[in-house]
């Protein structure tokens, strides 16, 4: 399940996550219930990204989001991915990627789903 994968290898291992979803619909429900340690989390479209990751990195938040703002692109990279199970529902995505602010980054590099990721 994409929300307990993301609970598990990312936000839980950061510290005072913050985490912005663009265009994941089913992702807050999840998260509300298998990730409560997510406290700062907000649903958007991508503009507006940077309203909600200046004041979390301002409060020393480790920021993630779902999508990269289309004003600052360059500043955010992919931090994590996840590949989701078409029979779950087909009219989504089969990936998810998430990005974090370039000043923030962590761990290695993330491959395609294709891929083995």
């Amino acid at each position: 399940m994409l929300a307990q994968e993301l609970e598990e290898r990312v936000v839980a291992a950061q510290e005072r996550a913050a985490l912005i979803i663009v265009e994941v619909p089913a992702l807050p429900s999840y998260l509300h219930e298998l990730a409560p340690a997510v406290r700062a989390m907000a649903v958007g479209d991508a503009a507006s990204i940077p309203r909600w990751s200046a004041p979390w990195q301002a409060e020393g938040r480790r920021v993630f989001a779902t999508a990269v703002p289309p004003d600052e692109p360059s500043q955010w990279i992919p931090v994590a991915h996840f590949c989701r199970d078409p029979l779950i529902d087909p009219r989504l995505s089969a990936e998810v990627w998430l990005f974090a602010p370039v000043t923030q980054a962590p761990g290695p590099p993330v491959v395609a789903c294709a891929e083995g990721g």
